[in-house]
């Protein structure tokens, strides 16, 4: 039973600033990585002169990663702990947005829509396993108010996200000569994101996150069970 109630009274304790500021970074990132996928549906469009209703296949592959991972997320974090699983989900972000570089030199609709699902199968663990955490992350009556602020900054990354899509992604295809030309434009931005997700998951693996012994539905976990 002591071993239960240690970790418990230490989450009530102050020092969980840094920790707090490494997960809310994470809301952002995940706000961010969203809209600017739904922000490719208009450049599949371009590039592959699609109708509108299969050009929103890659907005339906970022939702389907929702529905397929949220419920393994859940069994990955009482495996491994809540901080491996946000390394794990910034990694498989990574591979993600790397694939888009090939999908761009192959003008490849399907790996366009394979790098799309890939990147949703990263923010699902990622938003799986931060919104409990942060909530966990403290004292429990202010629990709702972290959670708040937190997602506060990720409807920021979501606001900032058109404005780099029209800013790096989304072009007059009346600029480029060819439909290799306008699915190029993707592959810098994504390079430079898989390169930012790279060292915030080593950031995030290095970090000290408090650990939290609590498992399904916020019940004290026992003692062995994953941080």
């Amino acid at each position: 039973m002591a071993a239960q109630s240690k970790p418990s009274a230490a989450l009530t304790s102050p020092g969980y600033l840094i920790p707090f500021i490494t997960v809310t970074a994470l809301f952002f990132i995940f706000g961010f990585i969203t809209n600017l996928n739904m922000a490719l549906v208009p450049h599949l469009r371009k590039i592959f002169t699609l109708p509108y209703g299969l050009a929103m296949l890659a907005e339906s592959a970022f939702f389907l990663a929702y529905f397929v991972f949220s419920s393994p997320t859940s069994k990955l974090i009482e495996m491994i702990g809540y901080k491996r699983t946000m390394v794990v989900a910034l990694f498989v972000q990574v591979v993600g947005c790397l694939l888009f570089v090939p999908a761009a030199k192959m003008v490849s609709f399907p790996l366009f829509l394979t790098a799309v699902f890939v990147v949703g199968a990263g923010v699902t663990a990622l938003q799986t396993s931060v919104n409990p955490y942060v909530s966990i992350l403290g004292p429990e009556d202010s629990a709702s108010i972290r959670l708040n602020l937190s997602q506060a900054f990720n409807s920021i990354g979501g606001a900032l996200a058109p404005l780099i899509a029209g800013a790096y992604i989304l072009t007059d295809p009346g600029k480029f000569a060819t439909q290799a030309s306008v699915a190029n434009t993707v592959r810098g931005p994504y390079l430079a994101i898989a390169g930012g997700l790279l060292i915030l998951g080593i950031a995030v693996a290095l970090a000290h996150l408090p650990p939290i012994t609590e498992t399904q539905s916020f019940r004290p976990g026992k003692e062995g069970d994953a941080l």
